[in-house]
């Protein structure tokens, strides 16, 4: 979706000129190797951008076959998609696919299908997977990839269909890369980007910030939520969000950060606000704090509880909240609120659109196998094939096959010899009208 207009931009950017100042003093980190990066599988070669310099080769983590299979697949069901007139769909798509390869450490394998990305997106898959290899110790391969994606970037100027968040989405993908690498004055020159991307940008330096200088990062945020503007706004929560990972064993401070957050919520939706806390009660989770993940999935409640939604969001938020009710210790609990986004989905399937339906059931297989239930995700997963195979059109179908075979291979969802036949058979029918 195309970003808001520069509304009150002036006021907007000191705004962000503050922000970026109160991070951007921090000493270059040390690259870090992959510990865990394991034998490399068997998978295309990585092929190197076209800039005139050698990348060096990547590597591949081992993978369970089946998520190879399910990776594969998803790839070649939207890459079926004719160019006219369905360049952009095609292409997200295709990005989306290559966002789930380098989720499960398939660098190679993503890198060896760019090619086939023949719009603006090639560029951002690039710089996605720069970012990849700063953050996991492949420091050697970023480079070309950079390249490869300031080549990209610049020419949309140039498309007759260029638009200016094309660019910038492509450029803050880079700066966020060159952050990682500890290369801030060149990370710098590409923070000039429209605001609904800095956040991205900003939660890599807050990542990075020294404990010394905590205060004045939530002083210059204060600041920048009491402009009560939106985009400001949503920014600093997901600053506000790596502080209160990096800083979490400090109880003053997490507290701080907490209590920020809840304070920004008076003028935001409340959709946004219950994506705050469930990714502030994940965060807690991660720290085995079941005690604070607990607070924060009531709260997470009480803000759904709250609002009014249409029937396919109310599914997926009622899963996002039961993951994390499992994370924190009270697994019933979640079984009982992923019952009932199943009783909800049910009598209500009529009034979601055909195509949002597959969306709507993914999130809650993919909470049934966070919480150690496979056969039930299974069993949702396959409903969530048959709702996306119902469209009349190949497109949306493609979308929504592919999307569920990422969901299974990023989850780690096996499927059974059923489910494989149905996938190939829906693939195999993948043709005009699209």
């Amino acid at each position: 979706m195309k970003p808001s207009p520069r509304r009150h931009l002036g006021l907007r950017c000191a705004a962000l000129a503050s922000l970026l100042a109160g991070c951007s003093q921090e000493p270059a980190p040390a690259g870090r190797p992959d510990a865990t990066a394991g034998k490399a599988n068997p998978s295309p070669a990585a092929q190197s951008p076209n800039t005139g310099t050698a990348s060096v080769k990547l590597k591949d983590r081992a993978l369970a076959p089946y998520r190879i299979e399910l990776l594969e697949q998803a790839f070649r069901c939207v890459s079926k998609m004719p160019e006219m007139p369905h360049i952009k769909d095609r292409s997200t798509a295709q990005y989306k696919v290559v966002e789930a390869m380098l989720r499960l450490h398939q660098p190679a394998r993503a890198s060896a299908r760019f090619e086939q990305v023949h719009n603006w997106r090639q560029g951002l898959c690039h710089a996605a997977l720069a970012e990849y290899c700063a953050e996991h110790g492949s420091r050697g391969a970023v480079a070309p990839h950079i390249d490869a994606g300031k080549r990209i970037a610049e020419s949309v100027r140039s498309d007759e269909d260029g638009q200016e968040w094309y660019r910038d989405r492509i450029r803050a993908r880079i700066a966020r890369a060159l952050l990682l690498l500890g290369e801030r004055a060149e990370a710098t020159k590409y923070a000039g980007v429209v605001v609904s991307e800095l956040g991205a940008i900003e939660a890599i330096r807050a990542r990075q910030l020294e404990a010394t200088r905590i205060q004045e990062q939530l002083e210059l945020l204060d600041k920048v939520a009491a402009q009560r503007d939106f985009d400001l706004t949503n920014n600093a929560i997901g600053v506000c969000l790596e502080l209160y990972a990096r800083f979490y064993q400090d109880a003053n401070h997490r507290g701080s950060i907490r209590r920020r957050v809840e304070a920004s919520f008076t003028h935001l939706p409340v959709n946004v606000r219950f994506d705050a806390l469930v990714r502030l009660g994940n965060v807690a989770a991660e720290h085995a704090d079941k005690p604070e993940a607990a607070s924060l999935a009531k709260a997470a409640a009480a803000q759904l509880e709250a609002g009014r939604w249409l029937p396919g969001a109310r599914v997926v938020m009622d899963a996002r909240l039961a993951e994390l009710l499992h994370r924190a210790g009270d697994s019933a609990r979640a079984r009982e609120v992923l019952a009932q986004a199943q009783k909800l989905f049910d009598a209500q399937r009529e009034q979601i659109q055909s195509f949002d339906r597959a969306e709507s059931l993914r999130p809650i297989a993919e909470a049934y196998q966070a919480i150690g239930d496979t056969a039930a995700a299974l069993a949702i997963y396959r409903r969530a094939v048959e709702d996306g195979a119902e469209n009349p059109n190949a497109r949306p179908r493609a979308e929504d096959l592919a999307a569920t075979c990422c969901s299974m291979a990023v989850h780690g969802v096996e499927p059974d010899a059923g489910l494989r036949a149905r996938l190939s058979a829906i693939e195999n029918g993948l043709k005009d009208p699209w």
